[in-house]
């Protein structure tokens, strides 16, 4: 249901390709509240760009329609571990949440992260969200390989707390997953940054903004 808008490239080697996505279209077959005969309506732009070190995603969802909607929006980004190395601590972990809180969507537990990175020693499901720190700026060493990561979000203009869920299947949920294999979860961390909590509405003819970047270190 994407729609390439059009690729570019710059004489600095800068790569940037735009898509786009009218909800109504998309999913005017299922009915609901986005189906054809109704007041809501909105439009998302995805624009991506490559240069030598970063990837950068840039995310517009834009009301279109006549009253105001609820939503929340994920980078549901996965990281190759190279090496099968997801389970070993000091190669594979995620820096920088101290003092986020953790939901734990397996044990239902919530807790405030302390100085310990962020590690796959079991299944991993978790939300962490820090109000006080809107911009979200984490490290993901994977395997031999690190990254930084960087997000932030406006909604209606407002500055908006980016939160983020970091998942891996581990062994028992891998092997009753048809879209992964048995042992994949040892190559792999997901680290997905959200607008998900105290998201206000998107309000008609305004926009929401989410941008991430990731950067080679």
């Amino acid at each position: 249901m994407w729609k390439l808008e059009g690729t570019t490239e710059k004489e600095d080697g800068t790569q940037c390709c735009e898509f786009s996505l009218n909800l109504k279209d998309a999913v005017a077959a299922r009915g609901g509240k986005w189906g054809e005969d109704t007041e809501y309506d909105c439009l998302v732009t995805l624009k991506v760009k490559l240069t030598e070190d970063k990837l950068k995603t840039y995310l517009n969802i834009q009301n279109k329609g006549k009253v105001p909607f609820d939503f929340q929006t994920l980078f549901h980004t996965y990281y190759k571990v190279d090496g099968s190395k997801a389970l070993d601590p000091k190669l594979c972990n995620v820096n920088g949440l101290v003092g986020y809180q953790a939901e734990d969507k397996i044990t239902g537990d919530t807790y405030i992260v302390g100085g310990e990175p962020i590690i796959i020693d079991r299944e991993v499901d978790r939300i962490y969200q820090n109000p006080s720190k809107p911009v979200l700026d984490i490290v993901i060493n994977a395997g031999g390989s690190s990254v930084e990561l960087q997000a932030k979000a406006t909604v209606n203009g407002i500055e908006t707390p980016v939160s983020v869920v970091v998942w891996n299947p581990f062994i028992e949920k891998a092997k009753g997953m048809s879209d992964f294999t048995d042992e994949q979860y040892h190559d792999m961390v997901c680290v997905e940054p959200g607008v998900l909590h105290d998201v206000p509405s998107l309000t008609e003819g305004v926009d929401a903004i989410f941008e991430q970047v990731i950067t080679a270190l």
